[in-house]
């Protein structure tokens, strides 16, 4: 039997936005800018592609021929998986 190589593809996307300060006294980054917000997105296993485990190798048992042999009933790694985040630095 033949055992494909494992296919996944990640992505991860992040931009920086500049909030303004109402106020001169709370006025700490350059350009006047009090707050730099991150937002983040992280994608793993984008395109949901299914990599199963090898096919299950016992065909002879003691009471005869394995009803699961040649099956393959579990992938080798995890489901599309996103996650947010928002970062604040002041």
């Amino acid at each position: 039997m033949r055992y494909d190589s494992i296919l996944r593809y990640d992505s991860i996307r992040f931009e920086w936005n500049g909030i303004k300060c109402i106020t001169a006294e709370i006025q700490s980054h350059a350009d006047g800018l009090a707050l730099l917000e991150q937002f983040r997105a992280e994608i793993f296993n984008l395109l949901n592609w299914a990599n199963f485990n090898t096919p299950n190798l016992i065909v002879f048992t003691p009471s005869g021929v394995s009803a699961t042999a040649g099956a393959m009933t579990s992938t080798s790694t995890t489901s599309r998986q996103v996650q947010f985040a928002v970062k604040l630095l002041w």
